[in-house]
């Protein structure tokens, strides 16, 4: 088939895909001058492919940087056209012009979302507005804020992700490496980075409003940031991957950016116990620890190719604040909120 194809096409060749069975492919790389090897398309094609799971680390596309195949246990899920575009966008050099204006795109559109949210707080806190009816559970602010910022967030992830929704991280957690992580995840958030909520530090909740507010903040950013923007940039960019090596992603780069500039805004109602107590040098260091936060949660949620194991991180750390706000708050009488 190769000597037929160079025979047909000559000097144009560069990748031959030959489908052995309806699931099993192999790839042959005829051009050996092309700009990138079968590694990238290997990369590619492990990020796009339903059936590469990251449970069995050796059902993967792989092979050689020159010949290589499909899944050896399970085939592919990818359809023929799929596989070629797949190839096609992997070989592709990458431009840094479309890397700029992935950045923006979402920025602008985690920024529309979180002004929603913000825009629906403002309006609750204008008493005179809500009628008198209307439970104050269903009306507190924060609440608000972080319900809008879910939804939305949930609904662009149905438009962007419905036939990818694996690529969004999606998935059962796979993997155990990322755990090494949870450290400087803790560490990130002690020092301001997690999303809190003001409500989940109010003496004046019942414990079912403090669970509530514990979770809602960590699920609603993570899904925002995690999910979202770093799944929409991981579709024309190599990711890390299950037990694969360790390497700083242009996903993780740009929504760790993307999520520490949030941080740093003030419509974005977080309780951050540096910048309760030290104010005026938080607004220097928040961004950076926000940065931090965001790169080790990232690299967590692409070694596992789950944004569950990001979630829960943030909630655990979220709860280990609360806990000590709670011990300085009895022990030591520090009133951080007034």
């Amino acid at each position: 088939m190769e000597q037929y194809l160079i025979k047909l096409h000559g000097d144009r060749l560069g990748l031959v895909v030959l489908q052995r069975e309806p699931h099993t492919y192999s790839l042959r790389q005829i051009n050996l001058f092309l700009s990138r090897d079968l590694t990238r398309v290997y990369e590619k094609l492990n990020f796009l492919d339903p059936a590469v799971n990251g449970r069995r680390p050796d059902n993967r596309w792989g092979g050689s940087p020159d010949i290589g195949g499909s899944p050896r246990i399970s085939g592919t899920k990818l359809a023929p056209l799929e596989i070629a575009k797949a190839c096609r966008e992997a070989i592709r050099k990458p431009n840094p012009i479309q890397y700029v204006l992935q950045l923006v795109g979402v920025s602008i559109v985690s920024s529309a979302v979180l002004a929603a949210g913000w825009g629906l707080m403002k309006l609750l806190n204008m008493k005179s507005l809500i009628p008198a009816k209307i439970p104050d559970a269903l009306i507190n602010p924060t609440f608000a804020f972080s319900i809008t910022t879910t939804i939305l967030t949930l609904i662009l992830l149905i438009l962007f992700g419905r036939k990818r929704y694996w690529t969004f991280g999606f998935r059962i957690p796979a993997g155990h490496d990322w755990w090494i992580l949870l450290p400087a995840v803790i560490l990130g958030g002690l020092a301001g980075a997690a999303w809190v909520s003001p409500d989940s530090i109010s003496g004046s909740l019942i414990s079912a409003q403090v669970l509530v507010a514990l979770m809602l903040y960590p699920i609603s950013a993570e899904l925002l940031f995690r999910s979202l923007v770093h799944g929409i940039l991981a579709q024309n960019a190599p990711i890390q991957y299950v037990a694969g090596r360790w390497f700083l992603s242009w996903p993780v780069l740009a929504s760790s950016l993307v999520y520490s500039t949030a941080s740093a805004f003030s419509f974005v109602p977080f309780f951050s116990p540096l910048q309760e107590l030290l104010p005026k040098l938080s607004e220097v260091i928040l961004p950076i620890v926000a940065f931090g936060f965001g790169l080790s949660l990232g690299m967590i949620r692409e070694r596992s190719q789950s944004i569950i194991p990001p979630i829960l991180f943030h909630i655990l750390t979220v709860a280990i604040i609360i806990s000590l706000y709670e011990v300085l708050r009895q022990l030591l009488n520090i009133p951080f909120l007034n």
